[in-house]
């Protein structure tokens, strides 16, 4: 409900935000909720003035709106396609954009692409050199998940984060022999949160998951234990946010308490007298999510609860998540990163979050406790950080109480593979996201 904010070019090096109240959070947001990058802010006015109707007459863009498949007039699909932001550098069509960034990219095709270190890059080390310190990049694109293990072990990847898997750990250390050193630094997420969405569009699922209830009982279920051993090999602590407890007759008797008896078969009935089912649809985003997801459903079934589970293409999942079409799933939110404002809203609860970010002008309108928890996050978001982490811990108490997902475990471990040549690789105390922000420092030696 907020005024936009006010934009004041001072001079050619200096310019003034104004808001219509305080925004302590401001810098923290261009620090880092962008993951490092200048989208929402600083972009190449002289490259994109060419696809804008305000400086190139639309005579000339509709031959360039045509040829990129949009229809006549769309100029504005245009230049949002032509404004590559930082999601989109790996893209093919970044080709050319100019950027603030260490590396341009020079090359791609459809199993490598290539960049170049930027000869203006604006950062010098401490002793006067430029950045960044490694030249060309290449980042390559296989077959599967499978294929990175096997290029991994061989010694033929320099640098691997987001693709290796804590479970092949042992199998990285057996073959460092190859030139490479497998590390441990904590995950910036919780990688394996779990989803019941509350406002799938089915009255008596909404009044079983929506019961608070039902959500204790089923986080009572969880082994925690067993997941950090089974799946993380120890490499994982239980969750501090909400209650640990595993206590499968507790958890048995809030389900009795609301009613869901025992049918025939054993399984327990909706508030409706049919069987409830629930239906795991998972993406395979990361090696843990379908084995974890597995293990769960078997420890949910232990409470009578028909539990089902089918792994789907990642696209597809998006699009049922979009369309509140998930009734329960697996995946990772930033809870470690509070500043980020990452609580799952959109997956256990699309509809409502759809209100939330509307302004009331689509979704469903949410109770008044789901209403103080966003409020609650939103002040987070603005305020000092002093203030933040103060409303933060206000957030997890909320969490707590209300269970409206399950951070069931944290300090998770993420394997980091690098040349046993490069240096300068944050510690195993840091984050493992960190690599992402310091990769100019990177260097070769002995």
């Amino acid at each position: 409900e907020g005024a936009p904010l006010k934009l004041d070019v001072i001079d050619d090096f200096t310019f003034k935000l104004t808001f219509d109240r305080p925004y302590g959070g401001i810098l923290i947001r261009f620090a880092i909720q962008g993951w490092r990058g200048y989208t929402e802010l600083i972009k190449p006015a002289h490259y994109l003035k060419q696809f804008h109707k305000k400086y190139t007459p639309m005579e000339k863009l509709e031959p360039i709106i045509k040829e990129a498949g949009f229809q006549p007039g769309e100029w504005a699909n245009l230049f949002n396609d032509k404004d590559i932001t930082n999601w989109k550098l790996n893209q093919k069509k970044a080709l050319g954009f100019p950027v603030l960034y260490p590396w341009i990219q020079t090359k791609h095709t459809d199993s490598v692409t290539t960049y170049e270190r930027n000869p203006y890059y604006f950062k010098v080390d401490p002793a006067g050199n430029q950045l960044p310190y490694i030249d060309t990049i290449q980042s390559s694109l296989v077959q599967d998940i499978e294929m990175v293990g096997l290029k991994t072990i061989a010694g033929e990847v320099d640098f691997s984060r987001e693709s290796a898997a804590l479970i092949k750990m042992p199998l990285y250390k057996e073959n460092e022999k190859n030139g490479y050193k497998a590390n441990l630094a904590s995950m910036h997420v919780t990688p394996t949160d779990v989803f019941l969405n509350q406002t799938y569009d089915d009255a008596n699922w909404q009044k079983v998951v929506q019961d608070v209830r039902f959500r204790k009982a089923l986080n009572l279920a969880l082994n925690r234990k067993e997941i950090i051993s089974t799946i993380y090999y120890g490499f994982a602590k239980p969750g501090t946010i909400e209650d640990n407890t595993f206590d499968l007759a507790q958890a048995n008797q809030l389900l009795d308490d609301m009613g869901m008896k025992k049918g025939p078969d054993g399984k327990r009935l909706g508030l409706n007298g049919k069987t409830f089912t629930i239906p795991f649809e998972v993406g395979a985003q990361a090696p843990d999510i379908v084995p974890l997801t597995q293990l769960i459903v078997e420890m949910w079934k232990q409470l009578g609860l028909d539990v089902t589970m089918k792994t789907i293409d990642q696209k597809l999942w998006n699009t049922k998540n979009t369309d509140n079409q998930l009734q329960a799933s697996m995946i990772w939110t930033h809870t470690p990163l509070w500043y980020m404002g990452d609580w799952g809203l959109g997956q256990w609860a699309p509809a409502w979050n759809d209100w939330k970010t509307s302004g009331g002008k689509k979704g469903k309108e949410p109770p008044e406790n789901v209403k103080k928890f966003y409020s609650l996050i939103d002040q987070a978001a603005a305020a000092k950080p002093d203030d933040a982490k103060k409303l933060i811990e206000q957030v997890k108490s909320e969490l707590k109480d209300n269970m409206y997902y399950f951070v069931h475990i944290a300090d998770v471990k993420q394997p980091i593979i690098v040349n046993a040549k490069l240096h300068n690789i944050p510690s195993d105390a840091a984050f493992a996201i960190a690599t992402n922000f310091s990769g100019e420092q990177f260097f070769f030696g002995k």
